[in-house]
């Protein structure tokens, strides 16, 4: 596990070397634990104060989740957000599906959920993928200002509904603040539909 963590790291750090010295200095949580599921792939249990568990990932087989997570978005298009990351099983899904991406920004909540997942998975296609962008534990109002920076035309977004109900206090924001700013998109662009057939009809 640790030779993919640096390499992923190494990786990381040519592009984002202030994540990467963040994701290298971060301790364990104990309240994280990875878990074998019955495919043999990795998942995560999350332990909670009340001695309860659950599982960002399916314990029974955390690919065909993702295979069947990924088939059931609808439009994926160039442009699009996924909200939760976790081990990332549904992200090269939900890319693969979709083929060609204009941009797209890959949101996770727990820096440490993410360390855990460059720890099993090679991601390196995805860091060396100038057309990706982690937010990674980022502050709000640093992704709003992406967003409205980066983001001025419509997109899809894609929640992955098993981790983000996990962290619903932290996602809940998160997924307001994206709605909003895609409505925004979606009405703009309908005002600009509406003047242009304004001074066609015009003409």
């Amino acid at each position: 596990m640790h030779d993919i963590l640096n390499q992923n790291l190494q990786y990381l750090g040519r592009r984002s070397p202030v994540l990467a010295d963040r994701l290298r200095e971060i301790g364990p949580d104990p309240s994280l634990k990875l878990i074998a599921a019955e495919s043999g792939d990795w998942t995560v249990r999350k332990s909670s104060r009340d001695g309860t568990h659950r599982f960002l990932h399916s314990r029974m087989d955390p690919r065909h989740e993702a295979r069947m997570w990924a088939d059931s978005q609808g439009v994926i298009m160039p442009r699009l957000v996924i909200i939760g990351i976790g081990l990332a099983y549904h992200v090269f899904d939900l890319l693969k599906k979709r083929g060609y991406v204009e941009n797209a920004y890959l949101i996770e909540a727990d820096e440490r959920v993410f360390q855990m997942a460059m720890k099993v998975h090679d991601i390196s296609s995805l860091v060396q993928n100038s057309s990706i962008h982690f937010l990674i534990d980022s502050p709000l109002s640093a992704m709003e200002s992406i967003f409205s920076t980066f983001l001025t035309q419509p997109f899809s977004c894609h929640i992955f509904s098993p981790l983000v109900s996990i962290y619903a206090h932290k996602y809940n924001p998160v997924r307001e603040s994206v709605s909003k700013h895609l409505c925004a998109l979606r009405m703009r662009e309908g005002d600009g539909v509406k003047n242009l057939l304004k001074q066609m009809s015009a003409a």
